[in-house]
């Protein structure tokens, strides 16, 4: 069961996810590469780790890619445990908190 909490976002994060584990369960990766190439980092938000001003790039076409093969070779995907954006955090080496924030914010957006 996904959360609702009375709002939209959640249901559109919930939904923008799932959208990209069936792309990539049906092994249409050029599509789940395509829906996580624009989630560049959002400035006005502030959540990422710089000390001064954020200059962090989120998920560019080119990370995107990288992400994605992440995911794919992940024991959580390959054994289904993985369903929600925010568990990349805990089973998807090389992704933590900061870039979930980038991906969190702009598919919000």
């Amino acid at each position: 069961m996904h959360p609702t909490y009375g709002r939209q976002e959640p249901l559109t994060i919930f939904f923008f996810f799932e959208e990209v584990l069936k792309s990539l369960r049906s092994g249409e990766h050029d599509r789940a590469i395509a829906l996580m190439s624009h989630l560049t980092e959002p400035q006005e938000t502030f959540l990422g780790v710089s000390a001064a001003d954020p200059n962090g790039r989120g998920v560019c076409r080119g990370q995107s890619g990288q992400l994605i093969s992440a995911i794919i070779h992940s024991k959580a995907f390959q054994s289904g445990l993985l369903t929600d954006l925010a568990d990349m955090a805990l089973y998807v080496e090389g992704i933590d908190r900061d870039k979930i924030s980038d991906l969190t914010t702009n598919i919000i957006r």
